[in-house]
């Protein structure tokens, strides 16, 4: 009699299948392997029976079995994952869209803020603004309702709510249907002058090429004679959108990518078709050691083919093939199956050193590169190097600011959903706020007050000492509550050190358009 559970029962038959088919299909070699497999399994199969009775204290043998996936797993690559089926179901959240109604909001004393709505979501179509306070959540005032009570109510198929507005006399109610939430990869494009437009991309998924042929429609209006094109801390998704963002700006037939693999299908080129192309504009390409799998695809081919110059921090070595394999119970496999290649052949990964099919050249280190059709050399591995490196942008916050920001209820929200519905009149010209607005000492000092209010000690030597941090915060969160998540990233942009960079190498930029 077995006695083995179910779980333990299945991986066993898996096993035993897998040798079967490899038994009848395979050459002598493979029939040495599966029977070696099949007595491995057989092992396996007996340490859990003898752990399920024996072992001192009871463990689950699911338990155990996720952790024999996991280490057989860690011999591959650090990218090679098993995925539990609660890990699978976030891992396509955050790629194929979420359930909810798309509101971010902040605890305030006596109820909730509207930090943010996702454009085009549920939330944002009812009507629900940034700034709005949520009073009551399924007639259950906000403010007893606890924290870990919050998600669940917001994920009910039907989210009622009522909601206090500024210049509104009743509460307003809302009754808003959750749905899939396919998320923006676009977080923000818009013109940094009267000249530069940037586009920053979060992530690829199949919406990515679309989303950027709005943006980049919206833009064209404005007339913008360069471009941002910000990578950083993207760290991939869905290939194909990947490969069709880098078509957008490579000529019909360019290499765009290739790839090299053991399995079926897993050698192959991807190359820019016949479809409308991006201006010949002066292109900046920003990254960093977040940019990863499908970011590098499109930094190393505008590179490679000096469509862009790159500017930032070196990426981070992922290009390779992750394939899904789902199984019966919700689980998945995310296997490493092929490495991708630059149009020369440059190695995209750090867990691989070869150059297969580039045309190396060295430096007299013995360091090998590839040369660019103008002579250029480019590490032929490892990662994509940026053509200009700056420093990191790091923020440091002190202590006390940090404590600030931490304070469950959020002084900074408070006083910044206040002080824009006291000032309506900051509305009426985004690019004016934007461009000119900067918090007065006494507005420093106003919202000071309210943090001790707030019960955060943040004394008159923790302003002095933060006082650019602490206007930079009040300034962009000002803006987030009158023009919503978009206008906390403008402001976040414009500040942003290695953005404002770029202004220094436009022309290197120029000089690739004109080869």
């Amino acid at each position: 009699m077995s006695h083995l559970r179910p779980k333990s029962r299945r991986l066993l038959a898996v096993g035993i299948t897998l040798a079967a088919i490899t038994l009848w299909i395979g050459p002598a070699r493979l029939l040495q392997a599966a029977q070696r497999a099949y007595s491995k399994m057989m092992i396996l199969s007996m340490v859990l029976d003898k752990i399920e009775r024996f072992y001192v204290d009871d463990h689950d043998p699911d338990d155990l079995i996720d952790h024999a996936i996991t280490g057989i797993l860690s011999a591959l690559d650090p990218h090679s994952v098993y995925l539990t089926p609660v890990e699978f179901a976030n891992y396509k959240g955050t790629y194929q869209g979420y359930q909810g109604i798309g509101l971010k909001y902040n605890r305030l004393p006596e109820k909730l803020l509207v930090a943010a709505v996702v454009p085009g979501g549920p939330a944002a179509e009812a009507g629900i603004r940034p700034g709005d306070k949520i009073m009551r959540i399924s007639g259950r005032m906000a403010q007893y309702i606890d924290d870990k009570e919050l998600p669940a109510l917001l994920q009910e198929p039907v989210v009622r709510l009522d909601i206090e507005r500024e210049g509104v006399r009743d509460l307003l109610p809302f009754a808003i249907s959750k749905r899939v939430i396919v998320p923006q990869t676009i977080s923000s494009a818009f013109m940094l002058n009267d000249s530069v437009a940037y586009c920053h991309l979060e992530r690829f998924i199949q919406t990515t090429p679309a989303e950027f042929d709005q943006a980049w429609s919206r833009l064209r209006g404005a007339k913008p004679t360069h471009l941002i094109l910000d990578l950083r801390d993207n760290f991939g998704g869905d290939l194909q959108a990947g490969i069709k963002v880098a078509d957008r700006f490579l000529a019909a037939g360019q290499l765009i990518a290739y790839t090299t693999g053991r399995g079926p299908g897993a050698n192959m080129e991807f190359r820019a078709g016949a479809e409308a192309k991006f201006p010949p504009l002066p292109i900046i390409v920003l990254i960093n050691g977040g940019s990863a799998s499908d970011a590098e695809i499109v930094a190393g081919a505008l590179q490679d083919w000096e469509r862009a110059l790159l500017i930032g921090r070196p990426s981070y070595g992922k290009a390779l093939v992750q394939s899904e394999f789902t199984f019966q119970d919700g689980s998945a496999l995310l296997l490493t199956t092929a490495r991708f290649y630059t149009p020369l052949g440059r190695s995209m990964s750090r867990a691989g050193t070869s150059t297969t099919g580039a045309k190396t050249a060295s430096d007299g280190t013995g360091a090998a590169f590839v040369r660019t059709a103008s002579g250029r050399l480019l590490p032929a591995s490892g990662c994509i190097a940026p053509d200009v490196e700056l420093p990191e942008d790091s923020v440091d916050y002190a202590p006390a600011l940090r404590r600030l920001l931490a304070a469950q209820e959020n002084p900074l929200a408070i006083f910044s959903e206040t002080f824009a519905a006291a000032h309506p009149e900051l509305a009426r010209n985004r690019n004016a706020y934007i461009r000119e607005f900067q918090p007065s000492e006494s507005l420093l000092r106003d919202f000071q007050q309210v943090a001790r209010q707030a019960g955060v000690h943040f004394t008159p030597q923790d302003l002095n000492r933060n006082r650019d941090a602490v206007r930079f915060l009040l300034k962009r969160e000002i803006a987030a509550m009158i023009w919503g998540e978009e206008g906390r990233t403008m402001i976040t942009v414009l500040e942003d050190k290695q953005v404002q960079s770029c202004a220094c190498y436009w022309h290197r930029a120029r000089s690739l358009v004109r080869r």
